[in-house]
Formats: C-alpha cells, structure tokens, sequence
C-alpha cells in the first residue's frame, strides 16, 4: 500500500499540466479552477471533496492550498484554511441541560435506534431540545439541497505578513442544510454529525456552516442562527456549538457556546457481553478469503455499515470519507467483507450483503451485539476472548501471515474490538477485567 490516494494523483497532474495555477496564486493569491480542467483527471465531485483538513491531498498540504466552491461548476483555490478547528475549541459558555424524552405518541422514533443525523435531528425537535436550545418555539421548514443566492466573504492568507485576505463571491453553488427551523424569533440551521465522525479530526470545512449561514443571512429579515450539532447514538448525548462568524464571514471559523443534553431510554437493553462467551466457533462465519481485519476502531465499521445501509450501494472513496484519512477507506470496507456484511459489485461499488440487509431494522446496540457474535465466532477472536493470546497468534498464522509484526498489529485490532464490544454491552462485574 502506497499510502497514495486518487485525489493525490488527480491534484498533482492538474497542477503539473498546468503550471499558470501556482504561478497565479503566487502572484493574486488564488486561482479559480473549472470544473471541466478537473474532470480530465478526476470526478470533480470526488476530487473536491475535502470536508475535513485531513482530506486535502498531499499537493495541497505541500503548497498549503485549499478550495471553495464560488459558483457552479468553478472552484476558487488559494492560500487560505477554510477549516473549523473542533479539537481546540474553548466554548465561552457551557450549560448542561436537563434529561428529555421522546413523547409517547411518537412510536417510530427510539432513543435506542438514532442510526442517521436526520433521526437524531428529529428527535431533538420532536423532544423539546431543539426549543430549548434555541430559546424559541420552532418548527421544520429547510432540510436537503438546494442552490445558493448570492452572498461572499473574506478569508485570510495564511503565513501573511500583511493581513491578505482573500475575497470569495459565491453565485449558484449547492448547500446542504441537515435541518432548518424557524420560530418567533429567528431561523435555526444545524449541522448534523455523529461524534464519531469528527473525531480524529482537526479541522472540518467552514462551508458546512458558512454558506448556509451566509445564503439565508441576505435572503432573510429575521435573524439566522447556525449550530454545529454532534450526536452520540450509543448514549444519545447532544452537543450544540453555536457557530458565530463576524458580518462578512473573514473570521468564520469560529465556534462558542456549549449546550450539552440526554435523551432518556425507555426501552431495557438485555445485551449483555458474558453472552459473548456462549457463542461457537464458526469456520464459515466470516470470511476467510478476505483480509483478516487490521482496523482498530470498530465503531468507525459501524459507520461504514451505517452508510451503506442508509445511501445503498457506494463508491468506496466516498463511504466514511468523514471519518478518515483515505489510505484507511480499505481497512474499514475491508472488515464489512470479512464480517460478510458487505462485498464489491462487478461495477466496483460496495454495497451490503443480504446478510447485511437483515440488520438495519435493528436498533443500535441488538445490531452491535449481532456484529459482535459474528466477529467472536471467529477462531483468532474467540480465543482472545478467553485469555488464549498464545493459542491466537498462533491461528493467525494459519491465515497465511507470517510476520510478526504483522500478526502484533492484526492483534491488536482484535484487542481493540474485544475492548469496545467491552465496553458497550451490559456486562457482568466479574467479567470487567477478564
């Protein structure tokens, strides 16, 4: 493995084929690309894809480039880090709320099973959060894609001595808006996002936050509100962090207040993992002629599951491509192959199993303890699970792998797993630390 990706190939033979792009951005200090330059090379959807910082390709980082998009089918690249730093955030203000719930009349929505952003949105209007978080009474009325009016901002030359700023007028350009709610007082946006999905991450693209808040800024007369909301499906904990760019949006990377509330469950889990330990070993279970797993955050699986089930069959760039760095796509896709949840289609798209399929009725934590049988049916997993470390390694090397320090790194993937399947699944007190 290369640690290459597509993009850094695109990106580099654009740049190299045409030369007046640096030079430009050398001399004006961006330079706007069509979208019809980059399809020579790459998908312009895909190859622009960069919601995260992570996610720049290694031309970009080595030039520190970023890029926008200005108008429908152009794309302003220059010097500048159009990225929300979520990792360093100091909220000025922090208030916990109180424990809320989901009204008994409302039968399709279960704290237990939030398996999308949208569900976790709508149970946090339909549960009173959203008011309560917003100070006002609201109701849905934005959510999807739609184009953009006209509206710009300014964003600082990085590494400037002299304050550069760069001007962006955006004419036309697709937002997506994951929910939109209006009350006496203002107009709410909310950026949806699974914890899971920004972790590991620096800094994720102002464009989330920024065009919808600049778009429906100038085309309203009340007030526009945005809120970067992320969800934790396992213990149904929202956080809001209130986005707040100055007039002209130069400084919109900017994040302060905190609200931090519960959804209560009224429904009793019974999963527990000393069941874990019932489970047979299986020899067709999983599937062997698959790469044995080597990806040691199993709730990013979860998410790659969790895509496939709700957009169906998927170009492997773009599945959990908020969660990591490209060069990792094939370890988490791999492990859906080996747990036969998944498989590649002849026109090379990923999509779920008919065994796959079975679970997206489930709610969460049914659907993890289901996952967790199938990966402890496993021979390597089912010893580890036992304390049989020596008996496990040794099974290993009947995958055909030979090298020690690939065995220690697959090791650890099983350590990993056998650590979250811990500490997720109701467990007996003498189990803890077996």
């Amino acid at each position: 493995m290369t640690g290459t990706s597509k993009n850094d190939i695109a990106w580099k033979e654009i740049l190299a084929e045409n030369p007046q792009i640096l030079r430009s951005v050398n001399e004006t200090g961006f330079f706007d690309v069509s979208a019809d330059m980059i399809r020579q090379h790459r998908e312009p959807r895909l190859a622009c894809y960069m919601n995260f910082r992570e996610h720049r390709p290694k031309p970009f980082k080595e030039h520190d480039l970023s890029i926008l998009a200005i108008n429908n089918g152009r794309y302003r690249l220059a010097r500048t880090d159009p990225f929300i730093d979520l990792s360093s955030q100091m909220p000025v203000r922090n208030r916990e709320l109180p424990r809320f719930k989901i009204p008994q009349e409302v039968t399709l929505l279960n704290p237990t099973n939030l398996s999308s952003e949208s569900k976790a949105l709508d149970a946090a209007l339909v549960s009173g959060i959203l008011n309560e978080v917003f100070e006002d009474e609201v109701s849905l009325v934005l959510r999807g894609r739609e184009f953009s009016s006209n509206f710009s901002f300014n964003l600082p030359v990085v590494n400037s001595n002299n304050n550069d700023m760069i001007k962006y007028e955006i004419d036309h350009v697709t937002i997506e808006v994951d929910g939109g709610y209006e009350g006496n007082r203002g107009l709410y946006l909310v950026e949806a996002k699974c914890t899971s999905m920004a972790e590991g991450q620096s800094g994720m693209s102002c464009r989330q936050l920024l065009y919808p808040h600049l778009n429906y800024g100038e085309r309203l007369n009340k007030s526009v509100s945005t809120y970067l909301m992320l969800f934790e499906p396992r213990t149904c904990v929202y956080l809001f962090y209130k986005f707040h760019p100055d007039s002209k949006g130069a400084r919109g990377n900017i994040l302060e207040y905190r609200y931090k509330c519960q959804l209560e469950s009224t429904k009793q889990l019974t999963c527990r993992y000393r069941d874990l330990f019932e489970v047979n070993a299986s020899a067709t279970n999983t599937n062997n002629l698959a790469p044995f797993p080597q990806a040691d955050r199993f709730e990013r699986v979860i998410d790659a599951y969790r895509h496939l089930a709700f957009n169906g069959p998927t170009e492997k760039d773009k599945i959990i491509s908020d969660n990591l760095d490209p060069r990792q796509f094939r370890y988490y896709i791999d492990a859906l192959i080996w747990m036969k949840l998944a498989h590649k289609t002849e026109s090379n798209l990923i999509e779920l199993t008919n065994r796959g399929l079975l679970y997206r009725v489930m709610d969460d934590k049914n659907r993890l303890f289901e996952f967790a049988k199938i990966v402890v049916s496993n021979d390597v997993f089912h010893a580890a699970l036992r304390g049989e470390g020596a008996l496990a390694k040794q099974m290993m090397r009947e995958y055909r792998v030979n090298s020690e320090r690939t065995i220690e790194r697959r090791m650890q993937t099983v350590k990993s797993w056998l650590k979250y399947f811990e500490s997720v699944l109701d467990k007996d007190d003498h189990l803890v630390n077996r």
